[in-house]
């Protein structure tokens, strides 16, 4: 999925880690907001795992490294290529 950031609209996506017998799973999208990037995409759903952004396998990463590196794409990026799996 690849999202236009240079347009002025908000991304509009809460980024949820999660974790199972203390061993970070990933990065999910947590919620969308109508009306902002993610959700004009039609593609980008609560539960999806991030699995890389622009290239960067997060999947190696815990959820803080994960973190850090999908906000350094959003601040400094004119797009966000998103490669999401359906998880839930």
């Amino acid at each position: 999925v690849t999202l236009n950031l240079s347009d002025g609209k908000a991304l509009g996506m809460t980024v949820v880690g999660h974790a199972e017998d203390k061993r970070d799973i990933g990065l999910f999208v947590g919620t969308v907001k109508k009306g902002c990037t993610a959700h004009l995409s039609g593609k980008v759903q609560p539960g999806d795992l991030i699995v890389s952004v622009n290239g960067l396998d997060l999947t190696k990463l815990d959820n803080e490294e994960a973190l850090e590196v999908l906000r350094q794409q959003v601040f400094t990026s004119k797009y966000l290529n998103l490669v999401l799996e359906k998880y839930w």
